[in-house]
């Protein structure tokens, strides 16, 4: 078991913000037939209203082989 990630804490007010801008990410083509060019748009947008709307990230990093380890000892396990 192993659990590799983070959580992110979002400021509460700027949280809508964040969904916009995300729902406003999109690919646009341009170009025709071999000469198509797709471009992905609205990115960088959301990045930056990610970045002012986090307010801490949490890593937990190699957490998973600690809960594992408590799973094998039985420290989950229904008391008799």
């Amino acid at each position: 078991m192993s659990a590799i990630g983070s959580y992110a804490v979002l400021k509460r007010h700027q949280y809508p913000v964040c969904l916009q801008r995300a729902r406003e990410v999109r690919s646009e083509t341009s170009g025709k037939w071999f000469f198509k060019k797709t471009e992905i748009v609205g990115v960088n947008e959301f990045k930056q209203a990610w970045q002012a709307a986090l307010a801490d990230e949490v890593s937990f990093d190699y957490s998973g082989y600690v809960l594992g380890n408590l799973c094998l000892s039985g420290c989950f396990s229904k008391p008799q």
